[in-house]
C-alpha cells in the first residue's frame, strides 16, 4: 500500500511498508516537489473509487501514482482550510 504526502516545504514523500522516501526527478536529479513545473498538484489529488478501494491519483512528470492515502501539509493548504 503506497501512501503520499506533500511536506510543509513542498517536498513529495512516499511511504511504503513504513519506509519513507523522497523520489528524485529523472530530469534534474533533485527531489520531487511543488517547485517543479511538471509537478501537477495543487491541493488534494482526485479520489477514485473502485470497489472495494478508494485511492488518490497523483500526477508527476510523465507518470501517475495510485496512493491509498494522501496528505497535503503545506502551510497555504492549512490556512485555506482554516478560513473555509
Amino acid at each position: 500500500m503506497l501512501k503520499g504526502r506533500i511536506e510543509r516545504n513542498g517536498t513529495l514523500t512516499l511511504i511504503r511498508a513504513g519506509f519513507r522516501t523522497s523520489p528524485l526527478c529523472p530530469r534534474t536529479g533533485k527531489h520531487c516537489g511543488d517547485w517543479c513545473p511538471l509537478f501537477d498538484q495543487n491541493g488534494e489529488p482526485p479520489a477514485v473509487s473502485e470497489m472495494p478501494n478508494t485511492f488518490y491519483v497523483l500526477r508527476l512528470c510523465d507518470a501517475e501514482l495510485a496512493l491509498a492515502e494522501f496528505k497535503d501539509e503545506r502551510e497555504w493548504n492549512e490556512t485555506e482550510t482554516k478560513e473555509s
